[in-house]
């Protein structure tokens, strides 16, 4: 029996995953339908404890739900880099708030304690959050975001 569950928990992330990466990088026929079952996660510009993040909702509901913090990395684009936005529509749409915040200097790589203080403040800003499930969250990073 534990094996049979196993299988079922591993194919349902799975389909997660598939789902995800769909919406996020909209291949034709597997975009528009997961688009049709899930809808299309919600995008909006904001700041979060006083610096610019992009908040990614699930297409629907008001949450609470699972949230997750993406500090980018050092990059031209920032938090608007393709990858990122990619990465934030795939975690909504498998059903996470996703926020991704960008402190002063880090897409240029500049990594200070202003930085570090900045990127406390965003996620301490985002557990305070009435649609974050249980004030937890995951921290995401890629490149200099990681080294946050």
């Amino acid at each position: 029996m534990g094996r049979v569950r196993f299988a079922v928990r591993l194919l349902f992330l799975q389909l997660r995953a598939l789902v995800g990466l769909s919406v996020a990088w909209n291949p034709p026929l597997a975009g528009r339908a997961a688009r049709s079952v899930f809808g299309e996660p919600r995008e909006e510009e904001s700041e979060v404890g006083g610096i610019p993040a992009t908040i990614f909702r699930p297409a629907r509901g008001s949450g609470p739900w699972p949230t997750a913090v993406l500090y980018p990395g050092v990059t031209r684009e920032g938090r608007r880099h393709a990858a990122f936005v990619g990465l934030g529509r795939a975690l909504a749409a498998v059903g996470y708030l996703t926020v991704v915040a960008e402190p002063e200097g880090l897409a240029v790589g500049e990594l200070t304690e202003q930085t570090a203080a900045q990127a406390r403040e965003a996620a301490e800003a985002v557990a305070a959050r009435p649609d974050v499930s249980g004030g937890r969250f995951a921290l995401l990073g890629v490149s200099g975001g990681a080294t946050l």
